[in-house]
Formats: C-alpha cells, structure tokens, sequence
C-alpha cells in the first residue's frame, strides 16, 4: 500500500480520476484532467448545487435552463452551456441513485450535459482568435464514460461510513457491477467471488 500526499482537493480528484481512468483504459489528456478534478473541486466545496435564472435568481430545471441560454447574448452563452455541462455530468456522477425513477434520469442528465458541451465546443470554436485543444468537445463526447468515472469516485467516498459501506453492499446484491465488486473486495469485504480485472 503507498501513500500519496496530495496538497489540494484538485490535485486529489486528479490523481483519483486519472487512477480509475487508467483502469477503465482510457487515455486522458492533462488538460482533460485537469478540467474534470477542477469541476469536482468547485462543487465538492459549493453550498448549493442547482441551475438559477440568470437575471430573476429563480430555480429551473435543465430544460428551462437550456432554453434561457439560446435568449442569452451569444458572447454569454459559453459560461452558461459551460455550467449546465458541468451541473449535469456532476448530477449524473454523484446523484443518480436519486435521479432513478424520476423524469429527469441519468438518460436525460446525460443527453442535455453532453448538448451542452458540445454546443459550448462550437461556441469556442467560432470565438477563438487562434485554435486551441477544445476541452468541450472530447467532455461531449465521452460524457457517459466520464459520469462512470465520477459514479466510482461517490462510491469510494461512501466507504468512509459504516451506512454509506452498506448501502454500496446492497446495490451491489441488486447489480452485481464490477466496479463494486472489486471496491468492496479492496476494502474488506469477502463476498464469495474475487473481482475480474477490469
């Protein structure tokens, strides 16, 4: 067992996304990396995480949302599609045992974060005096893979608890995943079968 000293939640969520990555066999560039342990940083310390009229301070949902950015003066729509991105692909990420059910789903987080990024990509693209690496677009384009990878970071931190440890146990009697068995393998719990390499 080594020991990694981290000095920012940043750099903790880097090295912990770029660790599950690499076991999932995806190839994240820096500056992908780097995005994605800036966004759960920001919201890891946020007091609030919802969507909010950008003039009336109003609560929306999404789809409210993303019809008021197209109202938006263009030079203000990247900031905006940039948020809904990162709301969603959060959402997806670290609450969608809560989304289940419901109207507003993973399905649907997942479709309107990634329009989002890749309306963001286009926006970027056409306001750029020099072209540079777009981030939006590869966000866009393995959203789900990157809500996986965020999903597997929730489930490490409910480890921490003795309810959050059982309520991983459980999901894992309804799923059966492969990620929760070798999580709760890892940290102690012998439950009949060893984890296949993933």
């Amino acid at each position: 067992m080594s020991l990694a000293i981290v000095t920012s939640v940043d750099d903790f969520f880097y090295t912990e996304i770029e660790k599950i990555s690499k076991r999932h066999g995806l190839q994240l560039s820096p500056l992908v990396l780097r995005y994605l342990s800036g966004l759960l940083a920001k919201f890891s310390t946020a007091s609030e995480l919802k969507l909010t009229h950008p003039t009336e301070h109003k609560d929306m949902t999404p789809t409210e949302f993303w019809l008021e950015i197209q109202k938006l003066p263009y030079s203000q729509q990247l900031q905006a599609l940039q948020f809904l991105g990162d709301y969603s692909l959060f959402t997806t990420g670290f609450f969608s045992e809560y989304t289940k059910g419901s109207l507003l789903d993973r399905d649907y987080f997942q479709a309107i974060g990634g329009k989002a990024y890749y309306r963001a990509g286009e926006i970027k693209e056409n306001i750029a005096a020099e072209k540079s690496i777009n981030v939006y677009f590869s966000l866009a384009e393995s959203f789900r893979r990157f809500s996986e990878i965020f999903s597997e970071i929730y489930d490490q931190t409910l480890l921490h608890s003795s309810d959050g440890a059982i309520k991983l146990f459980e999901r894992w009697q309804q799923n059966g995943s492969d990620h929760l068995t070798r999580m709760l393998f890892e940290n102690g719990f012998h439950i009949g079968k060893k984890p296949t390499a993933e």
